[in-house]
């Protein structure tokens, strides 16, 4: 572990003393004891020797494995960090809901009511791009079927284009 090894070797630089026979060599990485914070090496005799006994986790500015944090230390935990947990049933009005909370498997039917346009968000907006889109369309139920048909008259210089057809026909087969 670089940082380990790093302040052991801090460490061994500054108090050459910490090693009590200075004949003894140390063998391998050092181990960090997570619940003291200390550092320990194992000498080449098989002794382990405590490298920084005055060196704490908080002199390093690290917590201890085990500790609390009070719930504004939390970021982004919102308001459920300061609420309890049902261990059984439903939870109650202080306490979060967890998965298993029958309420959010209860099918039921919302009791008949009714919200204004402004009760319901961004509707007003949309309605209003919705009238832009039909102004100048034309109404439901004026619409011809999807299989119809015109008369010639009713299709606007259709008469006039078969009229142009046919005496370019006849001037080929009269050619």
């Amino acid at each position: 572990m670089p940082a380990e090894t790093n302040i052991l070797q801090m460490r061994l630089a500054e108090t050459p003393e910490a090693v009590p026979h200075s004949s003894e060599v140390l063998v391998g990485e050092p181990n960090f004891n997570q619940f003291t914070g200390r550092l320990y090496a194992k000498m080449s005799n098989g002794t382990m020797v405590c490298i920084n006994p005055e060196i704490t986790l908080g002199t390093l500015g690290a917590s201890p494995l085990l500790h609390q944090h009070m719930p504004g230390d939390i970021i982004g935990a919102g308001n459920v960090i300061g609420r309890n947990v049902s261990l059984v049933g439903d939870a109650g009005s202080a306490q979060v809901v967890l998965g298993n909370d029958s309420r959010l498997s209860d099918a039921r039917t919302p009791l008949t009511h009714g919200h204004s346009i402004s009760e319901i968000s961004e509707l007003a907006d949309s309605l209003s791009t919705l009238t832009t889109a039909l102004n100048g369309k034309q109404p439901a139920g004026h619409y011809a079927g999807e299989v119809h048909s015109h008369l010639v008259s009713q299709v606007s210089g259709l008469r006039a284009e078969l009229d142009a057809i046919v005496a370019r026909i006849a001037a080929l087969e009269n050619a």
